[in-house]
């Protein structure tokens, strides 16, 4: 059964997928940590690890950033009968690929401002921003959440990682590669080519944070 908040879906060509453009009308009508985060990776050039590890901490509201400085891994130990144990979050001090690259900071737009002061809301004691019953999620059950939003909007499912092509793409106007592979967290602009499906053009770089996330 379908709630009843109207969803929508776009194609597009270039990308040669349908993506989940569901936030206006779907997403924004549900209010808990999960469907936060979502939101939140559609307005940031962010790692779905890279979100589960925001803490409050990372926030400041004054100049309208958020630095990113952790992330969050799973891990599975192997046992002495040699199955594996259930597995297991855990935060480090170091960006995929291990490199400096990855520790960076995201500009806040109005609508990312407003999906963090929900979570705090939801969330004004704990340590990170997303803490679903007070733990933090895998990516697993994060992108198990999405697809459950997307079943029910009913519109194909992407996984998260899909979210970062998307905004790379969206805010590339053919002069701001530097810069769109800094915000990303890539060390080699090589790598930022790989996420450019589609290109619109856009004025600025700040331009092109106000023009993340899904418009109505």
């Amino acid at each position: 059964m379908r709630v009843p908040c109207v969803s929508a879906c776009v194609r597009n060509e270039r990308l040669g997928i349908f993506f989940v453009l569901f936030y206006p009308n779907y997403l924004r009508c549900i209010i808990e940590p999960y469907s936060l985060a979502i939101q939140l990776s559609f307005y940031l050039f962010i790692r779905v690890g890279e979100t589960k590890a925001i803490r409050w901490e990372d926030i400041d509201y004054n100049n309208r950033l958020v630095y990113l400085h952790r992330q969050a891994t799973c891990e599975r130990t192997l046992n002495d009968d040699l199955t594996f144990s259930s597995r297991k979050v855990k935060v480090v001090n170091q960006m995929k690929g291990n490199t400096s690259h990855g520790f960076r900071k995201q500009f806040l737009t109005d609508e990312a401002l407003k999906i963090l002061h929900k979570a705090k809301e939801l969330n004004p004691n704990g340590i990170y921003v997303f803490e679903p019953n007070g733990e933090i999620m895998t990516t697993d059950s994060f992108n198990r959440r999405l697809k459950k939003y997307c079943k029910e909007a009913g519109v194909p499912y992407h996984s998260s990682h899909k979210i970062r092509f998307y905004n790379a793409s969206t805010a590339f106007d053919g002069n701001n590669l530097t810069t769109l592979s800094y915000l990303m967290g890539h060390s080699e602009t090589a790598t930022t080519l790989h996420y450019l499906r589609n290109v619109n053009k856009r004025k600025n770089d700040r331009l092109a944070f106000q023009n993340l996330g899904i418009s109505s």
